[in-house]
């Protein structure tokens, strides 16, 4: 796959999917809270359209390098975190 858009789409269905079993579980265990739970989908829906809307108009350039530094700095904050003392 070498279109980034592709990818991009692809990364977005499958983290609706993973997401939704999750919050599937969360819901079957009695662990969530109704408004915060339906302020957090309203706002995960607000955001995936208008990320996705945001993508298709940058450079493949930039989308690769924001899903990097989206995806790294996660791992960073927590890794430092951790071994912080």
């Amino acid at each position: 796959m070498d279109e980034i858009h592709a990818m991009n789409a692809l990364m977005a269905l499958l983290t609706t999917i993973s997401n939704g079993v999750a919050l599937l579980l969360f819901i079957v265990s009695d662990a969530v809270y109704g408004p915060e739970t339906i302020l957090m989908v309203v706002a995960s829906m607000i955001g995936g359209y208008f990320g996705a809307h945001l993508a298709q108009k940058t450079k493949p350039e930039h989308v690769r390098a924001i899903n990097i530094v989206i995806g790294c700095t996660p791992t960073v904050y927590f890794f430092a975190k951790r071994y912080q003392h």
